[in-house]
């Protein structure tokens, strides 16, 4: 699992929950964003300072700090020709 100290740009990655200290009115504005477990996002690009963060989700463009985005579990995403 990853978390948002770790991620690059152009990246995709895979929702796969939320952390047990996201509270639990920012796990329904997520889910109400597309943020669902198994939904795929692309990291855009990071602001100067590095916050907040352009994120693609189902073709919305949405923005989230760094630390809502520590809320999120996520995954990279492989590529095809990455190997095992």
């Amino acid at each position: 699992m990853k978390n948002s100290n770790v991620i690059a740009a152009s990246k995709s990655f895979e929702v796969k929950g939320f952390s047990e200290a996201c509270p639990q009115a920012y796990r329904h504005k997520f889910m109400a964003m597309g943020f669902t477990v198994g939904a795929e996002f692309t990291l855009i690009r990071l602001a100067p300072f590095g916050d907040p963060w352009q994120i693609e989700i189902k073709g919305a463009m949405i923005s989230l700090r760094k630390a809502e985005l520590a809320w999120i579990v996520f995954e990279q995403k492989r590529d095809k020709c990455d190997k095992k």
